[in-house]
């Protein structure tokens, strides 16, 4: 990938996280107007961040349903793992964008610039946009007053993620299939 190209997509990574962010408040879960790209470097920027952020918001929604002493706490554990699992190999092929993108960060030839944007958007924008939707879910948990109704509200979000409303095929198609495709390239 040229220097230019790579700049560009950082820039539009950047523009999705924010997308992003607000697809994913909506998309607790199963409303959401899906995500549209105008290009592969948009995709990219995607895949950087994706699925890994959408699993780091559901570790922190069981962390939330956790808290509440909800006896749902091992029906939430189960729906992650299954969702996990599901996820695998799309989990697998972000890490290695992530991997390059920071490779990339790491690069003497890499300006300044880009190299702070990299950065920033690990360090600072993807985790900020994660703990944000994370609050943004736990908020009807945490003014809840009654135990029971916590209980069921947690239930609510693991049966969701067990019925795959969580899941990237739904919530952003075009993202599942550009992950897929880059995993059959390399034959697995």
């Amino acid at each position: 990938m040229s220097l230019l190209t790579m700049h560009k997509t950082i820039q539009l990574s950047m523009r999705l996280i924010a997308s992003a962010a607000i697809f994913l408040f909506t998309a607790a879960p199963a409303s959401a107007q899906l995500l549209k790209y105008n290009s592969q470097a948009e995709i990219l920027g995607a895949a950087a961040v994706s699925p890994d952020s959408g699993r780091q918001v559901l570790k922190g929604l069981l962390s939330v349903c956790a808290q509440t002493g909800a006896q749902s706490l091992s029906t939430f554990e189960n729906a992650l793992a299954g969702w996990e699992k599901r996820h695998q190999l799309f989990l697998q092929e972000n890490a290695r964008i992530k991997q390059d993108f920071l490779r990339r960060a790491d690069n003497p030839g890499t300006s300044e610039e880009e190299r702070r944007a990299i950065k920033n958007m690990y360090e600072v924008l993807v985790p900020k946009t994660i703990e944000a939707q994370i609050a943004s879910l736990a908020t009807p948990i945490n003014t809840i007053e009654d135990p029971k109704a916590k209980a069921s509200l947690c239930n609510d979000y693991a049966q969701s993620v067990v019925e795959g409303q969580w899941d990237l095929q739904k919530n952003d198609p075009t993202l599942a299939n550009f992950l897929a495709d880059r995993i059959k390239k390399r034959g697995k």
